[in-house]
């Protein structure tokens, strides 16, 4: 079933929207957010239904995620920056994604392997972790909401795993285009602010002050440093 909503409301609302209509309507026992821009293999819901089965319906599930122009690694875990961290980068985020970039090789993820978050570009679970974690805070227009889902999940003593059998390839223009042209750095600019207000909603719920206090202090370098890697 398509929903249509007038106007952009942002990934929390709108995938709110999707998972209040299918509960109204279907009852399921299982949600899956998934990208737009994303291709799945034909085994995707079989194999994620399995996994949510061995966890016993108690874990938040993704598939690796590889880019899909070249296959190198998205996404097959999320770390979260530490306050030591903080000193070695320049990032905006408060996490970062493992292995990104890097070549996928065969072997790489033959087992559950267990994360600090998963990414909304691709997340399942079972309807019993919905009801007891609730649903995705709509203060998050862009960015962030996956992480403090995760948080919340963890906080709420359920799992949460990177899982083999399938994958999903992801589609990031943005991320792997020069931003040359006006048209993108103002996209690019529309995202980062996007990017730091989420990350400030996330300091003030599930951050210490003292690790809230050192990133506001490094983000002006932060963000020259994102935007000089991006005009590169």
């Amino acid at each position: 079933h398509l929903i249509k909503n007038n106007s952009n409301l942002g990934f929390s609302k709108a995938n709110n929207i999707g998972i209040n209509y299918s509960i109204d309507n279907f009852n399921p026992d299982y949600f899956l957010l998934l990208n737009h821009d994303t291709v799945v293999e034909n085994n995707l819901l079989a194999t994620l239904i399995f996994w949510e089965n061995y966890f016993d319906n108690s874990a938040a599930l993704s598939p690796m995620i590889l880019i899909k122009n070249n296959n190198k690694i998205w996404w097959v875990g999320t770390k979260i920056f530490r306050i030591k961290d903080l000193f070695k980068n320049l990032k905006l985020s408060l996490s970062y994604h493992e292995f990104k970039e890097e070549r996928y090789k065969d072997g790489l993820l033959n087992d559950p392997r267990k994360v600090e978050a998963i990414s909304g570009c691709s997340l399942f679970l079972p309807k019993k972790i919905l009801d007891d974690v609730g649903h995705l805070d709509e203060r998050f227009f862009m960015y962030g909401e996956d992480l403090d889902y995760s948080i919340r999940i963890k906080n709420k003593g359920y799992g949460l795993f990177a899982i083999p059998g399938t994958i999903v390839y992801h589609d990031i223009f943005l991320e792997n285009k020069s931003l040359k042209e006006k048209s993108n750095l103002k996209k690019t600019l529309k995202r980062y602010f996007n990017h730091v207000k989420s990350s400030f909603i996330l300091l003030v719920i599930h951050f210490s002050f003292i690790y809230s206090v050192i990133w506001v202090l490094r983000l002006p370098l932060a963000f020259i440093y994102e935007i000089k890697g991006r005009i590169k």
